[in-house]
């Protein structure tokens, strides 16, 4: 029994990553389009991974008082539960990134169209969903990625923090519309925040170490420049240091490029994947309520 209900926990826990990771992109989409209707949509969608929120701790609690698990099943529900209410908080910054949405189109403001969001979308996302292949593969390797993935998202914030004090330093008239802005960036870095808090636990769960505050400590990368380590370890370390950098300068090449075809997309085209979107985050609610229905039955 405790096999079944573990294998429908990670079950769970897939459908609830993949809706918060709809709700995000298509919370950027209605910002992008300045679509009100999305915006909306994605607002009530909420109260659905709410919900599922909800079935998630009751499975949780269920296994636990049932005293039939193992050790380290026991742990992996311990942290199901954590990451649960982590991809609960993304959830509710794609409702919160709508709330400043539907602002900026009573506005009729186009300043989201002018910063450069892209890069950012595409990596915040890109975590949300490696942070749960992390946890039901519990790839520590992964996990680690991700971890390191959040300083591009930080690098990000900086550089859009910059384009909106430029904005506004120029006409004092945007600042309010700004603000607007900032506050949908800082809820795309929050969402940074929460996939890497599962890839923190996944490497709890996986290994026992308790990496939160201590990265620099556990970080399979040691710190270039420390005496603990020989000039062979030095000389590993400098190359994995090197392969990461470079891959990460590959990566933002990617984005850069990804960004510059986005930006000569005509308009029918993004209102196509406006509405490719919609489908998207229907086919989650589906899905959700057919599983509601299953188990109720």
């Amino acid at each position: 029994m405790p096999k079944l209900a573990l294998e429908k926990l990670k079950s769970s826990l897939v459908a609830m990553g993949e809706m918060c990771e709809y709700a995000v992109s298509t919370a950027m989409m209605s910002l992008l389009d300045r679509d009100r209707d999305l915006a909306c949509y994605v607002i009530d969608y909420d109260k659905e991974i709410d919900e599922i929120e909800l079935s998630i701790d009751r499975q949780c609690q269920t296994l636990l008082l049932s005293g039939k698990l193992e050790r380290n099943e026991a742990k992996f529900v311990i942290t199901a539960s954590k990451i649960n209410n982590d991809l609960e908080r993304i959830g509710d910054q794609a409702a919160h990134i709508c709330e400043h949405v539907l602002f900026l189109v009573q506005e009729k403001s186009i300043l989201a169209q002018v910063v450069d969001f892209m890069p950012m979308i595409e990596q915040v996302c890109e975590m949300t969903r490696e942070s749960i292949n992390a946890l039901l593969e519990s790839d520590t390797t992964l996990a680690w990625k991700i971890i390191d993935e959040r300083r591009i998202v930080q690098d990000e914030m900086r550089m859009i923090f910059q384009q909106l004090t430029e904005i506004m330093r120029k006409n004092e008239r945007n600042v309010e519309r700004a603000c607007h802005i900032l506050f949908i960036a800082q809820s795309l870095h929050r969402v940074a925040d929460q996939a890497s808090n599962i890839a923190e636990d996944v490497i709890f769960t996986t290994e026992g170490k308790v990496v939160r505050h201590h990265l620099d400590e556990y970080h399979p990368i040691p710190i270039l420049g420390s005496s603990e380590f020989g000039e062979a370890e030095m000389a590993q370390a400098e190359k994995e240091a090197i392969k990461t950098r470079a891959a990460r300068e590959d990566l933002e090449e990617q984005l850069r490029k990804r960004q510059g075809e986005t930006v000569c997309i005509a308009k029918e085209i993004i209102e196509a994947q406006a509405e490719g979107a919609k489908e998207k985050a229907l086919s989650a609610r589906e899905r959700l309520l057919r599983h509601q229905a299953n188990k109720r039955k």
